[in-house]
């Protein structure tokens, strides 16, 4: 009985219950993409070029709320799905 009870605590000390991560693409921004695990920040800040300006923050992803989307720096939850394409 306690070597089974010593197998178990290694199982579940192991990585077995490590959380998927799922990827972000972002463009024109600096840094941002990348894999994230559900719940993480994710932080983006605007890259803008000459003559154009920021506006704000979009992507056709479900799930994404930027904490200020009209803010050059913001950030957002990472959903239990792909982002796609933040601009």
């Amino acid at each position: 009985m306690i070597a089974i009870a010593i197998c178990l605590a290694g199982f579940f000390a192991g990585n077995v219950f490590a959380q998927a991560k799922y990827t972000v693409t972002v463009i024109n921004s600096i840094g941002g993409s990348g894999d994230y695990e559900v719940g993480e920040l994710v932080y983006i800040i605007a890259k803008t070029q000459e003559p154009f300006q920021f506006k704000n923050w979009t992507t056709p992803s479900a799930g994404v709320n930027f904490d200020v989307e009209t803010d050059e720096i913001t950030f957002f939850e990472m959903p239990a799905s792909v982002v796609d394409k933040v601009a």
